[in-house]
C-alpha cells in the first residue's frame, strides 16, 4: 500500500535508519533557529535604516528594498531546505509498504491475547509497539488487526494516520498520514513558527526520537524566555 501524491525518487525504504531521520528532521530545527536569527537581523536593520535622519526619503526606500529582497531570498531558502527535509521525511514514512514481520505478529497475537483476557496495561501496549517506531504501515495493520480488542486511540501516539470523524452511517474515513506532513508543509510556508515547531515535535515523538537540532532549539528557546522573564518589570 502506498499513499498519493509522494515522490518515489525521496524515498529510501528498508536503509533508512532512525539516524538519518534524526539527522533529516535536526535539519528543520536548524533552519529555523537560522530563520529567527535572520528575522532579527533583518528587524534590527529596519530600525537603523528609520533611525538615520542623514538619509533622504528616497535613500531610505533605496535601501530598505535593498534588506526586504535580502532578507526574502534567505528566508525562502532556508523555507525551501525545511520542506525539503520534511518532503524526505514524508517519502520514507508513506512509500514504505508493509512487508511480513513475524515479530509483528507475535506482538500483535500477544497484545489480543492480553487485552481479550482483560490484562493488558499501558506498559505492556509500549513495550510491544516501540519495536516498530518509523513504520508507519506495521502500525497501520496491527492497528487493523487489533479493532475490536483494544481502542484504536492508542495507536495515535505512533501514527501519522489516523481516522475522521464518525459520519451518519457510523462509519469512519482513513486519513492519510500525508495529510500530517502536508499541514506541517503549510506552517513552514506561512511562517508560522510556533506550529511549525509543535508539529515537528509531534513528528519527533511518533518516530520516537529526538535530534540534536531539536535539543538546540528547545534550549535556545527557553533561554531566551528566561531572558524575557529577566527582562519584564515585576508589578508589586
Amino acid at each position: 500500500m502506498r499513499f498519493a501524491n509522494v515522490d518515489k525518487n525521496i524515498t529510501n525504504k528498508g536503509d533508512y535508519k532512525m539516524e538519518d531521520m534524526k539527522i533529516t528532521t535536526g535539519k528543520v530545527y536548524d533552519a529555523m533557529m537560522q530563520a529567527e536569527k535572520l528575522r532579527e537581523q533583518f528587524e534590527n536593520a529596519m530600525q537603523d535604516i528609520n533611525a538615520d535622519r542623514d538619509l533622504s526619503q528616497e535613500g531610505r526606500e533605496k535601501k530598505i528594498a535593498l534588506i526586504k529582497a535580502d532578507y526574502t531570498k534567505k528566508n525562502n531558502d532556508l523555507k525551501a531546505l525545511m520542506i525539503n527535509a520534511v518532503e524526505e521525511i514524508k517519502g520514507v514514512v508513506a512509500s514504505t509498504p508493509y512487508e511480513y514481520d513475524a515479530n509483528l505478529e507475535h506482538s500483535i497475537d500477544y497484545i489480543k491475547t492480553m487485552a481479550d483476557a482483560g490484562i493488558l496495561t499501558d506498559a505492556m501496549f509500549t513495550h510491544e509497539m516501540d519495536k516498530y517506531r518509523g513504520s508507519e504501515m506495521s502500525y497501520v495493520f496491527a492497528r487493523e488487526k487489533l479493532k475490536g480488542s483494544i481502542p484504536i486511540g492508542k495507536f495515535n501516539d505512533y501514527t501519522f494516520s489516523t481516522y475522521g470523524d464518525y459520519d451518519v452511517n457510523g462509519e469512519r474515513s482513513f486519513v492519510s498520514p500525508l495529510e500530517h506532513f502536508n499541514k506541517l508543509e503549510e506552517y513552514i510556508k506561512s511562517d508560522n513558527d510556533i506550529m511549525t515547531a509543535h508539529m515537528m515535535e509531534l513528528t519527533e515523538n511518533k518516530l520516537g526520537i529526538k535530534s540534536m537540532g531539536r535539543r538546540n532549539y528547545n534550549a535556545e528557546q527557553k533561554a531566551k524566555l528566561q531572558t524575557m522573564t529577566e527582562n519584564t518589570p515585576q508589578l508589586i
